[in-house]
């Protein structure tokens, strides 16, 4: 009898459980129902722009070089199996490829700067940008009807080369229609010609005409856009990235002036309003300058001065928001402190204080962070300024054809830099580093720039002592340095300077700290320098002077040229430097390679010394051979 009391027990205990357990199920069904049937909602609703377009193909090779032609574009029909990608913020977010009739499809949500890339293999490739940041979700969906894309089946550049956006899309809201608008750029270098997309802005243009009576088929109200007067602009060339905030003694500091006479006074720990007046200081000298200039090197150089004011007037604007958002977050944690006082009294109101505070705080840090962002875009096109005021690759190898170059910035922007030139028979090849690295260094390295167009291309002395002479002068007044002030900046730059004759194969050299390095015969021989830096006076005595050497240069000699950063860096299993020993055995060891394999093994060398390490240093280092 008891076991079968058990036995009933059991049973019920059972049905309980199952009972339970099913209607657990059930609900947990109905949940992930619920779940994704608002997704699907929410999803569905957003509001979206439907593009609705085709990809047509022309072919046009013109005389003058450009993509551009007259008048209509003769298309030569659809295209199918077009590649058409869309990026936010650098990240491909959707590929469609355009079917047999050349059409596609594809919705993007408002509120967004796209960035659109379509190409085919045999085909230009183009790039646009989809503005939809003024668009948001008090706005409805829109439909963009009969988008016309065309490829130009010329191909006026390599497969490697950087394509710029040609032109921007962007939904006018007074005209409550979409609109576009032409960027012009060029490909391939400096000196490329610049790309004409005239025929396709058209052609878009026609597009949007057409797409009126389909613009608001996806609308209930459009009344809407004709009140919003909130249109945001874009600004050309500023991409945003991760980062932190920069302090704002650097950040006025991070693009660098080529003016001598003003250079002086943008000293360091100087105020906001300070370098602002400094500012409008360097314009008004430049309109003079303006007026005065008569060559085309004076020509040249008022240019560089010009894009660098305006890079450094951004900054000083930026460093503005960035400090008022910093001074808004230290008022907003004083305010904190005190409420979370009174959260030991009132337990609602420290609920809802800190649900409050919680979002205030996430709200500041997105502004910060797109101020950081802005800041880093600038630096990064002073990178771009500094680059193109570097002399490049190929005209290196035009000037000594057995050359190699390896140039690594610590930082966005680097403290050393290299120049050469050919003056009247003569080669004149130089390393230098600068004071620091990073915005600092960089700063020195267009100062250095600067003055070595001046000393060299101007004034025509290929003396290597004279140069160094003229730049410690020259950086000793720009700088206000004097050695009987001990306050006084010590900035300035270690390097080395070769003038190589090609009638008389005679090299003649100087240095301020960087030796030269020669390999001859199987043997390597450092061509040691003067002892003191450019610029500063902590290590230099008043009556040094900086003195030529002359050597001769034979068949199968190699020189190296280069900063400290290679030698100084750390690596290896004792995370040591890389010192001169080593540098030595390996110089021994390339010596009698082709320049390109040199480059390979020098590279090589590096990455498996640093292995995870981080990079010490900026590097530089040249390698050149005279010999025919």
């Amino acid at each position: 009898m008891k076991c079968f009391n058990l036995l009933v027990e059991a049973f019920f205990f059972a049905l309980i459980f199952m009972s339970f357990y099913t209607y657990f199920c059930d609900m947990l069904k109905y949940l992930l129902l619920f779940i994704t049937s608002l997704f699907c909602f929410t999803t569905f609703f957003s509001q979206k722009v439907f593009l609705d377009g085709t990809v047509s193909g022309y072919t046009y090779n013109p005389n003058n070089g450009l993509i551009s032609k007259g008048g209509d574009i003769s298309l030569e029909g659809t295209l199918s199996g077009v590649k058409i990608e869309f990026f936010k913020n650098g990240k491909l977010i959707k590929s469609v490829t355009s079917k047999s009739e050349g059409g596609f499809k594809y919705n993007l949500p408002f509120g967004e700067l796209y960035e659109v890339k379509y190409s085919k293999n045999g085909y230009e490739i183009v790039r646009f940008e989809f503005d939809l940041e003024n668009l948001n979700e008090d706005d409805k969906s829109l439909t963009f009807k009969n988008l016309e894309l065309i490829l130009n089946k010329h191909i006026q550049y390599k497969d490697n080369t950087d394509i710029g956006i040609a032109f921007r899309i962007y939904y006018d809201e007074k005209a409550l229609n979409f609109a576009v608008e032409e960027k012009g750029f060029k490909i391939g270098g400096t000196l490329s010609k610049k790309m004409d997309y005239g025929p396709l802005v058209s052609l878009i243009n026609g597009s949007i005409k057409k797409n009126e009576p389909f613009l608001f088929s996806n609308n209930k109200s459009s009344s809407s856009h004709a009140n919003s007067e909130n249109t945001k602009i874009i600004d050309e060339g500023m991409v945003p990235t991760d980062t932190s905030g920069i302090e704002e003694s650097n950040l006025v500091e991070s693009t660098t002036l080529s003016s001598k006479n003003i250079l002086s006074k943008l000293g360091k720990n100087k105020s906001l309003d300070s370098k602002e007046s400094l500012i409008e200081e360097l314009k008004k000298q430049l309109e003079i300058d303006k007026l005065n200039a008569s060559t085309p090197e004076e020509f040249a150089l008022i240019a560089e001065r010009e894009a660098l004011i305006l890079a450094l007037s951004n900054e000083l604007e930026l460093s503005k928001e960035v400090i008022a958002f910093k001074e808004e977050q230290l008022s907003t944690k004083s305010k904190q402190f005190w409420l979370l006082m009174l959260v030991l009294l009132v337990v609602i109101g420290a609920g809802a204080y800190v649900y409050l505070s919680m979002r205030k705080k996430a709200e500041l840090d997105s502004k910060i962070i797109s101020q950081g962002n802005r800041i880093v875009a600038s630096i990064s096109y002073a990178e771009k300024i500094q680059t193109a005021l570097l002399p490049s690759v190929s005209e290196l190898q035009s000037i000594v054809p057995k050359s190699f170059l390896i140039y690594k910035p610590k930082d966005i922007v680097s403290g050393d830099f290299y120049w050469v030139k050919e003056v009247d028979g003569k080669i004149v090849i130089a390393a230098i580093d600068c004071t620091g690295h990073g915005v600092p260094g960089a700063f020195m390295s267009m100062i250095g720039m600067t003055l070595f167009n001046q000393i060299v291309l101007i004034d025509k002395i290929l003396n290597p002592e004279i140069i160094l002479s003229e730049l410690q002068r020259n950086i000793a007044s720009s700088l206000k340095q004097n050695n009987q002030d001990p306050f006084s900046s010590q900035d300035g730059m270690d390097l080395s300077i070769a003038v190589y004759d090609k009638k008389t194969s005679e090299l003649t050299y100087a240095g301020a700290m960087n030796s030269i390095f020669m390999v001859s015969k199987g043997e390597v021989k450092e061509l040691e320098v003067d002892k003191f830096s450019v610029g500063g006076f902590s290590f230099r005595k008043e009556d040094e002077k900086y003195a030529n050497k002359v050597i001769k240069v034979g068949k199968g000699e190699s020189l190296y040229l280069m900063s400290d950063g290679f030698m100084d860096q750390f690596g290896g299993d004792q995370n040591e430097k890389f010192n001169l020993d080593r540098l030595e055995k390996l110089l021994i060891s390339i010596g009698s390679m082709p320049m390109k394999d040199q480059k390979e093994k020098v590279e090589d060398a590096l990455r498996k010394w640093q292995g995870e390490k981080p990079q010490t240093d900026d590097i530089l280092f040249m390698g050149v051979s005279f010999s025919d």
